[in-house]
């Protein structure tokens, strides 16, 4: 099932979609068909909606962190051109020291931006925290004390085959 980016959703495309599907659609109406055929003519048309009026995830994007910004992602992809290009330029070996030199200046910068910025989008988070400290103590400051609110960390676990020994435990896995 694919998924969209909902906070960059376009509303007029979607709203657009939305009338050309029930234009197209106006004698479906007039057939009588069961739910699950219903069901299955909805999902599709959702589909179509939301593929005109919302672009998709792309890639293996991972949920953010509730302070990550537009700004950061921009800031992460120059340290990122930066980084390949420092990276490149030492694996070819041309040029002058100088240039590397200033491949590596320019990486070092973008690198000072992009965690300067992640500082300060966490000082901002962590005060807009702080003030609905009063006003609702049981809503968010709550929830990220008891680490409801940021998203859950997946633990990569490693096979372990039956008959292996734990470390500190005695007996075998079944």
């Amino acid at each position: 099932m694919p998924k969209w980016l909902i906070k960059k959703v376009n509303e007029d495309y979607l709203l657009a979609a939305v009338q050309t599907i029930l234009w197209r659609n106006e004698s479906r109406s007039q057939q009588p068909a069961s739910v699950e055929e219903n069901t299955k003519w909805l999902g599709r048309k959702l589909k179509e909606v939301s593929n005109c009026g919302m672009p998709k995830l792309r890639g293996n994007i991972q949920t953010s962190m509730h302070w990550w910004s537009e700004e950061i992602n921009r800031l992460r992809q120059d340290t990122l051109v930066a980084r390949r290009a420092l990276q490149r330029y030492r694996r070819k070996k041309r040029g002058t020291l100088s240039d590397e030199y200033t491949l590596r200046l320019v990486y070092r910068e973008k690198s000072r931006e992009l965690k300067n910025a992640i500082t300060e989008a966490k000082e901002k988070a962590w005060k807009e925290l702080m003030k609905t400290l009063d006003q609702d103590p049981w809503g968010k400051p709550y929830r990220a004390v008891m680490k409801k609110i940021w998203p859950k960390k997946t633990l990569v676990h490693g096979f372990i085959r039956p008959g292996n020994k734990r470390k500190g435990n005695k007996r075998t896995l079944p």
